[in-house]
């Protein structure tokens, strides 16, 4: 077992490690998580005191200690009086005559709460505040005593007198007088909105630039501005300033080593979005809407104390995001499957932040990487059982997707990248039948393009104890072990738990003094579906009891008790580790219960509805509603210095269908709730990566192939242009891959339109093809000059190319050259913010050279790319099209011979070559093409990595070559 520290000592380092203070405590006084189980107010509020005075500040993660030490003061605070509460917050907060300062403390808090019958443990009465979790703007476990005291002023008829006084004190100039005057005044019922809107910008500019003296402002969040852009989420007028500070505080905690914290920022962020722009009903982001994936917390017992994000997954237009979560997110397919088949999907691989996804089946998880060029192999507990070599997967842009599979049949499956074979396993998948995949809570991106062929089936049950590795079972929450896949030789050969001939064991260990221990089953139990077991029960050496999530049922002789499985030292609810208390109204059947000593006893347990049943031996035992809110695992408990444990047959069964249902293959991504969709779409776009769902180029021009020629039209009307899903206009395009093979010719026949390759395709062009042929140009025409104008430049250059590709179409010579000019200006307005893409330009050249042969209009964009291309250090690929394309230009211009592949004439005595390289070839670099420009002078057309040209014949003896070589290459 491990030790998670009990003495006060362990605090002030992770208290380090997170606010940087520039002070320590005396790591002799007691241990502060004494006075939340002591009930000691004054103490925990007296620690917490020191802790802001020695300067609060974070630029790193925290440790479980401070946010479970402030939510477990704010829960002893929360069991007084309101009067009590607010006179306690009120002398902690204002200046005394040795402390010149207004003390305010923000704080993510645990968020994991037991239900209200345990206060009957701590000699509480049970109340909705028990175990109440804060927040603020509904930003849940959010904590902040400034924003607590005003809101009790608020509530007790005090705000004015507070917010006058508080008015002196910012006149004084009292250190953050000034972020509480706001937070008062964003506590009232009816707030000075323009007072508010001018001062926020101020206060939170100042805050921003206060830091240690070993850190800059650039590398510190501050959790002042968190609370105050939460605080504004509380009125409609207010929600967009609040919106505006979380999503500046957001960015900048992308660049910060701060990895939990990061999620918690984003996750607030998307509240405020919610609130802005959605229904505002924030159980969309915090409950799960999908209605074929399962979502699940793999935390472990120090992580769920830091106050982590609860996990958020959305779904638009086709793709999953995983937008922030806990320490270890996972997504599970909601049946189990077995048969022949491959279930592939598309997970993206680079991001501004970390977003590596790992994709799995049978327990296991597979993370492939371009860097390090390796596949790395993870168990349900993040134990790394493997890293193999791994060339395949790419990862070469922010918008970089790679393809992954997993391929089953009767000989066991195997995970691909890209149609590369990485991995292979056997029988013991079996205990884990589930794809899936899975995230650290901090990592943000987007999963895509999911197919499922060949012939799953969906079995009537999974016996979760097959095989000899518990797969699929999670030992680590308390850091106890278990048996990998792939044991070290040179580590100790025994474990905390065990599978061995059908049996899940577990060791007893009489020296530990920890009294919890958790073996949970990675997916979640889910409505109408029950797991059935049996353990041997043997008096003082064997007992293990079912658990729920957090919430464990102990089988007890006189009958059940419940148990809350806390976070153990660093718990915030104050609860000791052996807790337990009685449920009276929910006991069902005889008493004492039917166990059968030194003997094998069988447990089903059902969820039904919004029920827990618990039956024993055939008879119905236990029988409560599901009250809390988490994760609703399966797990095994037992105290490891009493009992081990003997476990068997552990069988799932649920309301599954026979087949997959026709709803998914159709749309994966499909919600529970369709009118809840409808009403967040706004919401969603924002929050789902509207600049990565652009690209999902090769998925839609393969939907839009298959489609008859009016639905087509309107499919890509639909998703080029504004529409009901998204607001922006998509003018984004792919490099198809340079010299594909027949059997890319042959399998993506719709992609290719020059054999060759190496061509810019887009749905645009489609478009235009389809309107063309439908003779819908003039409607297009309209309905692009109707989307207003935007404020983003990028918006603004896509709406003037899409016009002019119409009235290219339209042949109106005249109104394309006018709105070229505005393009142009646009396009400099670009240069000077050093854009890196330019996907609006390249659409229209391409267009106008290679089916108008229109120069004119194109003339001054394709000098201005060709001239700005490497200072403003484009990608490779981008370079070597934009040079092709200002050699066609020129060619076209000049009524020469257009670049091509094959020798040009005056060119016979001479070979051209080329160095390629797998990347390029597959990102789409042109064919190298040589040429003569009207100069007579020879110049590269097109190139890729490194290009030559050799005289056709072996030279020996004594010679010269002689040539004119220009000084920089053009």
């Amino acid at each position: 077992m491990v030790s998670h520290g009990r003495i006060f000592l362990l605090l002030i380092t992770l208290c380090l490690q997170l606010l940087c203070a520039e002070a320590s405590l005396e790591a002799q006084e007691p241990n502060p998580f004494q006075d939340l189980r002591e009930k000691d107010l004054d103490g925990a509020l007296e620690t917490l005191g020191k802790l802001h005075d020695a300067g609060i500040y974070w630029s790193r993660d925290q440790g479980g200690a401070i946010p479970s030490l402030v939510g477990g003061t704010a829960r002893l605070l929360m069991q007084q009086d309101e009067d009590d509460q607010y006179d306690r917050l009120y002398q902690w907060t204002m200046p005394t005559k040795t402390r010149q300062t207004v003390r305010i403390l923000t704080s993510p808090v645990p968020h994991n709460a037991p239900p209200e019958i345990f206060a009957r443990v701590l000699r509480e009465r049970p109340r909705e505040t028990s175990f109440e979790v804060s927040s603020i703007g509904g930003i849940r476990g959010l904590f902040c005593s400034g924003w607590k005291l005003v809101t009790l002023a608020e509530k007790l008829g005090r705000l004015d007198r507070l917010t006058n006084e508080l008015e002196k004190l910012n006149e004084q100039e009292i250190a953050d007088a000034d972020v509480l005057l706001l937070l008062s005044r964003l506590a009232h019922r009816q707030p000075n909105a323009e007072l508010i809107q001018t001062d926020l910008p101020k206060v939170t500019e100042r805050i921003s630039q206060k830091s240690p003296t070993n850190l800059t402002p650039d590398k510190v969040l501050h959790p002042s501005v968190l609370a105050l852009g939460a605080a504004a989420l509380h009125h409609t007028e207010l929600a967009p300033s609040g919106e505006e500070i979380l999503r500046n505080l957001k960015y900048k905690a992308n660049w910060l080593p701060a990895y939990r914290l990061r999620g918690f920022v984003h996750g607030a962020h998307a509240v405020a979005v919610q609130r802005v722009h959605g229904s505002g009903d924030l159980n969309f982001l915090y409950e799960n809407s999908l209605k074929y994936w399962i979502p699940a917390t793999m935390d472990l017992s120090q992580t769920s104390a830091e106050g982590t994000s609860p996990p958020i997954w959305l779904a638009h237009e086709d793709h999953l995001l995983h937008l922030t979560g806990g320490y270890n997110d996972i997504l599970l397919f909601r049946y189990p499957l077995q048969g022949n088949y491959e279930f592939a999907a598309e997970v993206q691989s680079t991001a501004p932040i970390t977003s590596n996804a790992a994709f799995g089946f049978g327990g296991l998880f597979f993370q492939s990487k371009q860097v390090g060029r390796d596949t790395t192999v993870w168990d349900a507990d993040l134990v790394t059982l493997a890293n193999k070599p791994c060339p395949f997967a790419r990862e070469q842009t922010a918008n970089s997707f790679n393809r992954v599979a997993i391929r089953a049949s009767e000989s066991g499956t195997q995970y691909d990248i890209n149609r590369h074979p990485t991995w292979t396993d056997g029988d013991e998948a079996a205990a884990s039948p589930f794809v899936g995949f899975r995230y650290y809570g901090n990592h943000r991106s987007l999963i895509r393009n999911f197919e499922l062929t060949g012939r799953p089936v969906i079995p009537r049950e999974v016996v979760l104890s097959s095989g000899t590795q518990l797969r699929g079972w999670q030992s680590r929450f308390f850091g106890e072990s278990k048996r990998s896949a792939q044991p070290d030789s040179l580590l100790p050969t025994s474990y905390d738990w065990s599978l061995v001939e059908g049996e899940i064991l577990a060791r007893t260990d009489k020296t530990t003094t920890a009294r919890q221990s958790l073996l949970r089953y990675q997916r979640p139990l889910l409505k109408e579906e029950t797991i059935r077991y049996e353990f041997y029960s043997k008096p003082g050496e064997s007992g293990v009891h079912p658990a729920l999530g957090r919430l464990a049922f102990l089988l007890e002789p006189g009958g059940v008790r419940v148990h809350w499985i806390t976070d153990g030292e660093h718990d915030w609810t104050g609860l000791p580790e052996d807790n337990a208390t009685l449920e009276p109204l929910y006991r069902r059947g005889p008493r004492p219960l039917p166990l059968k000593d030194e003997d094998w006893n069988a447990v089903e347990f059902s969820r039904s509805g919004n029920k827990i049943t618990l039956t024993l031996n055939g008879k119905l035992i236990y029988q409560r509603p599901l009250d809390f809110a988490g994760d609703t695992n399966f797990g095994l408990f037992r105290d490891p210095s009493k009992s081990g444990v003997r476990v068997r047959n552990v069988i799932l069964t649920g309301d599954w269908p026979e087949s997959i249902p026709e709803e998914f293959l159709k749309n994966p991504t499909a919600l529970a709730d369709d009118e809840n969709r409808d009403k967040n779409q706004s919401c969603l776009h924002r929050l789902v990566g509207p600049e990565l769902r652009a690209t999902n180029v090769n998925a839609i021009r393969r939907r839009a192939a298959a489609m008859p020629s009016k639905e087509r039209y309107k499919f890509l009307a639909d998703w080029v242009l504004p529409s009901d899903s998204h607001s922006d206009i998509r003018m984004t395009g792919e490099f198809t891959q340079t010299d594909p093979s027949p059997l890319a010719l042959t399998l993506e026949a719709y992609r290719f339109n020059d054999p060759l390759g190496a061509e810019l395709v887009s749905p645009v062009f489609d478009l235009l093809k389809s309107g063309v042929e439908l003779n819908r140009i003039e409607d297009l025409f309209r309905r692009v000059n109707s989307i207003p104008e935007s404020s983003e430049l990028e918006q603004q250059r896509a709406k003037r190319a899409m016009q002019i590709l119409l009235t290219l179409e339209q042949h109106d010579q005249e109104q394309a050259l006018k709105l070229a000019d505005e393009l142009q200006l646009l396009l400099h307005e670009s240069f000077r913010k050093k854009t890196k893409e330019y996907w609006p330009e390249l659409h229209l050249i391409t267009h106008a050279i290679r089916r108008h042969q229109n120069q004119k209009v194109i003339g001054g964009l394709v000098s201005d790319l060709f001239l700005q291309r490497q200072s403003l250090r484009l990608d490779r690929i981008w370079q070597n099209h934009i040079l092709l394309l200002t050699r066609e230009y020129q060619s076209s211009l000049h009524g020469l011979p257009l670049p091509k592949t094959v020798p040009t004439a005056g060119l016979e005595q001479w070979v051209p070559a080329t160095k390629t390289v797998a990347q390029f070839r597959g990102l789409g670099s042109p064919q190298t093409r040589w040429m003569f420009n009207e100069e007579r002078v020879l110049t590269l057309g097109s190139g890729q990595n490194e290009d030559y040209l050799f005289y056709r014949s072996p030279l020996v003896g004594d010679f010269e070559v002689h040539c004119k070589q220009a000084e920089n290459g053009t």
